[in-house]
């Protein structure tokens, strides 16, 4: 499918996602399985009732791995799709703000959804006061017009649309909005192996700076149990050892599905 759109490129670094919060301990323990899996980069979840415990967090991670992963960090704040293992405080501009500036001193990526998805103004204020770290989020912004509200509004420094709860048509539309305003496109992806494949279609036609997200937090999300939907779906994607993903050679996304199987979990 992307060399019928137009591929800009064939792989795609990749950062291990992880689902469960965990405690810092442990969330240190599973970066440094990213680590010796050959993944570049990971994302943890940050939903802490204060901002130090949050960051202890961040801290114990790079304890453990020092500089050789980058961090990226979700606050998961749009309240209507907070799931219950989020629980945590509602952040408001004051704990948004307070968070970015630090985790900016430690050298992490991005801070992905801060606030609520459609508080463009506060989002565009905390981009303001960032001179490194980025501003993320989207991934629940599904009607067009507010893609374009965000990029007028110069409310996020990253732009992640879900290919799964849009469309590969419309999400298509929005990287090239991205590419307009000078907005960095990574696409949001926490569902199975046929929602990877597609973002990772759409990625391998964008030429800008970017990440693939790939949910994997064993022992709870797996690439059998997760990725491959317990054994329907035959063609996992896996990071090579420059921990990038590339997409399929087979045809349209690459996957095939054993109906076998679909017909045993139906039954």
């Amino acid at each position: 499918l992307y060399k019928l759109w137009g591929a800009a490129r064939d792989k795609v670094l990749a950062y291990a996602s992880a689902f469960e919060l965990g405690t810092p301990k442990d969330r240190a323990e599973q970066a440094q399985r990213y680590l010796s899996e050959g993944f570049k980069a990971l994302k943890i979840r940050l939903h802490a009732d204060t901002v130090q415990e949050d960051l202890a967090y961040v801290d114990e991670i790079k304890k453990a791995i020092g500089d050789k992963m980058k961090i990226m960090v979700d606050a998961n704040q749009p309240t209507d799709n907070v799931l219950s293992f989020t629980s945590g405080p509602k952040w408001d501009y004051k704990r948004a703000l307070t968070t970015a500036l630090e985790l900016q001193d430690r050298g992490v990526v991005w801070l992905e959804e801060p606030l609520g998805r459609w508080q463009f103004n506060d989002l565009a204020a905390l981009l303001e006061k960032m001179t490194s770290l980025y501003i993320a989020g989207g991934e629940g912004n599904t009607p067009l017009h507010e893609f374009l509200w965000i990029m007028e509004k110069h409310a996020l420094d990253i732009v992640q649309p879900d290919a799964v709860y849009e469309s590969l048509t419309q999400v298509r539309k929005i990287m090239a909005l991205c590419e307009a305003f000078n907005v960095h496109f990574v696409p949001h992806h926490g569902l199975c192996g046929i929602g990877l494949a597609a973002t990772l279609h759409l990625l391998c036609t964008y030429s800008g700076w970017t990440w693939a997200e790939y949910m994997y937090d064993p022992p709870y999300r797996t690439i059998e149990n997760y990725q491959c939907l317990g054994g329907i779906i035959t063609t996992p994607l896996k990071i090579d050892a420059e921990g990038c993903l590339s997409p399929s050679p087979l045809p349209g996304l690459g996957i095939e599905i054993d109906m076998d199987r679909v017909k045993q979990y139906s039954v």
